[in-house]
C-alpha cells in the first residue's frame, strides 16, 4: 500500500495571501482547548478545527505567538518556547497543554 505524501506546508498572512514560514506576520492558529497550535494552514480543516479532535481555534501573528511564548518562558517555565516548537502540528488532547508542556520538560 502507497501511503500518499502529505502536501507541502502552507502558510498564510491575515489577508489569506500565502507567505514563508520565516515571515513574522504569518498567521498562528491555536486551538480554544489548548491542545494544538500550528502555522501551518494544510494541518487544518478551516471548517471543522483539528482533524484529530475537532478543536475549534483563534488566530494570532506568529511574532505575538512567540512572544507569549518568551514571555512564558521568562515568567520562570524553563524551555517553554521550545516545547512550543517541537509540538507545532501536534494535538496533545486529551492531555491539558500545561501537563504536556511538564511531561515534555521533565523528559
Amino acid at each position: 500500500m502507497v501511503t500518499p505524501e502529505a502536501p507541502p506546508a502552507r502558510y498564510c498572512l491575515a489577508s489569506g495571501k500565502e507567505t514563508t514560514a520565516t515571515d513574522p506576520h504569518r498567521i498562528v492558529w491555536y486551538s480554544a482547548t489548548g491542545c494544538m497550535w500550528t502555522d501551518d494552514w494544510n494541518k487544518l480543516d478551516t471548517r471543522l478545527g483539528i482533524p484529530a479532535c475537532g478543536a475549534v481555534g483563534m488566530m494570532a501573528t506568529a511574532v505575538d505567538w512567540f512572544a507569549g511564548a518568551q514571555q512564558f518562558e521568562r515568567d520562570g517555565h524553563p524551555r517553554y518556547e521550545e516545547f512550543v516548537r517541537a509540538v507545532s502540528g501536534r494535538c496533545v488532547h486529551p492531555v491539558p497543554w500545561l501537563a504536556a508542556y511538564a511531561e515534555w520538560r521533565d523528559s
